[in-house]
C-alpha cells in the first residue's frame, strides 16, 4: 500500500502511516529500525527509492529521517536509488542524492 501511496502523489497519507509506525516498537525490524525498507515486485523499489525517483524530496527526506530507510539499499538488479537516476539520466534526483 505505501508503494500505491507515494506512485499516486499521497504524500500526507505517507506522513501520518510514518508516524504511526515510527511510535509503535510492533513496526520496528530487529535493530530498532522502521521496516520500511520493503521491495514492491514490478518497480524493485523500496517506498524511499520510489519516493525519490518521483522527486517527491520531501517525503523522501521524512523516509530516511523517521522511517530510517536505507538509501543505500539495492535491488534485485543490484542498484541503489542514485544507480537508477543515474542510469535513467534524472538530473533532479541525481543532485538531490549528491546534496543529500
Amino acid at each position: 500500500f505505501m508503494h500505491v501511496a507515494i506512485r499516486h502523489g499521497h504524500t500526507k497519507f505517507m506522513i501520518r502511516i510514518i508516524e504511526l509506525f515510527d511510535k509503535n516498537p510492533i513496526y520496528m525490524n530487529g535493530k530498532g529500525q522502521g521496516a520500511f525498507d520493503i521491495f514492491n515486485g514490478q518497480e524493485k523499489c523500496t517506498p524511499f527509492t520510489l519516493a525519490v525517483l518521483r522527486e517527491n524530496f520531501e517525503l523522501s527526506e521524512i523516509l530516511h529521517q523517521k522511517a530510517r530507510s536505507d538509501r543505500f539499499i539495492k535491488n534485485a538488479d543490484n542498484e541503489n536509488v542514485f544507480d537508477i537516476a543515474k542510469r535513467l539520466n534524472i538530473k533532479p534526483v541525481q543532485k538531490f542524492l549528491v546534496k543529500f
